[in-house]
């Protein structure tokens, strides 16, 4: 993305921070023995966060890189 210039890599780069420190919170809760009471809450983010950022944003720089003739 940044190679070829694709204009929203700053806000996909964001997206993509945000979801690792929500995982990473997850993941210190369990390693330090934290029961974690909302198990479905974290299957529920991350269906929809994979639906929304594969589906929606992913889908956003398919053109972008199709134009460059990059597939």
């Amino acid at each position: 993305m940044k190679k070829y210039g694709y204009p929203d890599l700053d806000s996909h780069t964001e997206a993509n921070k945000d979801f690792m420190t929500v995982l990473e919170r997850f993941s210190e809760s369990v390693a330090t023995g934290e029961k974690y009471k909302g198990s479905q809450l974290v299957l529920d983010f991350l269906n929809d966060w994979w639906t929304h950022h594969i589906l929606v944003e992913d889908m956003k720089y398919k053109p972008f890189f199709q134009e460059k003739g990059i597939s």
